[in-house]
């Protein structure tokens, strides 16, 4: 009996697809190989954070140290149980404290196309870069100054315990929920960190967005702004996503004195006279408050005397640039791990970068540290004080300070120096 000839054709099929499933998972290993490991081999959920360390500091024995320390201590809105703490300054109760400005959604991505972020750092050196669009490098190669790290961690516990103190005697620790709208998260380096615009917030946005992943070099060609790119990678969290980051992250804000933020504002968003949504604001302030023979006539912009005047009635809604720093960021409900100044901002913003495990990304030391400094044209802001304080009357002074005496009590600044600059006694309220 003859074969049949479909049995020879099934047997040579059988043959070939084996030959091919063979062939299939050795290119697949041969790729694997090629390939190396995933690139989310190191990824770390949020749901489990560890901190992300550069191997020159992963044995660090105080980094976890303080950390643990700082993130495990009494959170001030949980402290019905403390001890009493001497009250510092009176204020009113705190649903009569002024409110951060909330705007809508159009204004806010208007804003945001619109900023441009900037520093001002005490001069120590006859450079003074200016930046456009896009910001450029300074990295000279300076070693950071020396410093021992058990004095700064002391120092920023004094820090703390201050903004615990002034939580805890103006009432402020008893407000539940932050502001998470100004804060940025990065779950990937375990990091957060409060935006405070006009205090070192141009090198920190610079900063995030390297973090993010962008190259220097997209940074310097893009026509976006920072703000715009960072948030494009670290959306805005909520109360809840804030919360949940904040016991095993990083956090960080940074602070300077509030009248010297406030003169950086006017001159960089007011006097500068530059940006769509501040034209439109310094009509309005012109409009409102220059009288008929004021000395000020002729100056195309608001003057410093006639800005002020524009905080003060609007205190309850202040801009973004110059609302305060207890509102803006919340410390009485953020147990930050550091508070950093820009006064002393290359030794504090060191610490962060190194605590991190950023020294790889963000490079320090003999590298240089690449400081983005977007500063408001002309002298630094610290050394035109007294020249536009002097336009403020004894009344108007002590209005402002009226707005900023929680800031500068919280952080540790002195007040008295502006009233002595238009001769006029201390206000005496420390």
């Amino acid at each position: 009996m003859a074969s049949s000839p479909v049995a020879p054709l099934k047997r040579l099929l059988c043959r070939s697809r084996s030959r091919l499933v063979v062939a299939a998972l050795a290119a697949l290993a041969l790729y694997c190989l090629q390939q190396g490991p995933s690139n989310n081999a190191e990824y770390r959920p949020p749901s489990q954070p560890t901190y992300h360390q550069h191997p020159q500091v992963a044995s660090s024995q105080h980094r976890r140290a303080v950390l643990q320390r700082n993130n495990a201590s009494l959170h001030p809105s949980n402290s019905g149980n403390s001890a009493d703490f001497k009250t510092i300054i009176s204020t009113p109760p705190s649903s009569s404290l002024p409110q951060a400005q909330t705007t809508s959604a159009s204004a806010v991505e208007e804003r945001e196309v619109h900023v441009v972020l900037e520093v001002d750092i005490p001069k120590k050196s006859s450079k003074e870069p200016h930046f456009d669009h896009a910001p450029s490098i300074e990295d000279d190669g300076a070693p950071i100054e020396d410093y021992d790290v058990e004095e700064l961690e002391e120092e920023l516990s004094r820090r703390r315990k201050r903004v615990h103190e002034v939580c805890e005697a103006t009432g402020l620790g008893r407000e539940s929920e932050p502001n998470a709208w100004e804060f940025f998260v990065d779950h990937k380096h375990h990091l957060v960190w409060c935006n405070i615009f006009k205090a070192a917030s141009s090198t920190w946005m610079y900063n995030f967005n390297l973090l993010a992943g962008y190259k220097e070099d997209y940074l310097k060609r893009s026509r976006k702004t920072p703000l715009v790119l960072a948030r494009a990678r670290f959306p805005r969290p909520s109360v809840a996503q804030l919360r949940e980051a904040l016991p095993s992250y990083l956090s960080f804000m940074i602070v300077r004195d509030p009248f010297e933020r406030l003169l950086s504002a006017y001159r960089n968003k007011i006097e500068a006279f530059r940006h769509k949504f501040y034209r439109k604001l310094c009509k309005e302030i012109i409009n409102k408050y220059r009288k008929p023979g004021s000395p000020y006539q002729g100056l195309k912009g608001p003057s410093f005397s006639e800005f002020v005047m524009h905080v003060v009635d609007t205190s309850d809604k202040p801009d973004e640039h110059w609302a305060p720093y207890y509102r803006f960021c919340t410390p009485c409900q953020v147990n930050f791990t550091v508070i950093a100044q820009v006064e002393s901002l290359s030794r504090d913003q060191e610490y962060v970068i190194r605590h991190a495990g950023l020294a790889e990304e963000l490079p320090l030391g003999r590298r240089g540290h690449r400081e983005v400094l977007n500063k408001a044209r002309g002298a630094p802001t610290n050394e035109l004080l007294e020249r536009y304080f002097r336009q403020l009357s004894k009344d108007q002074l002590m209005a402002l300070y009226r707005i900023y005496r929680i800031d500068f009590d919280m952080f540790g600044y002195d007040a008295d120096r502006y009233f002595r600059m238009i001769n006029e006694p201390e206000p005496g309220i420390k």
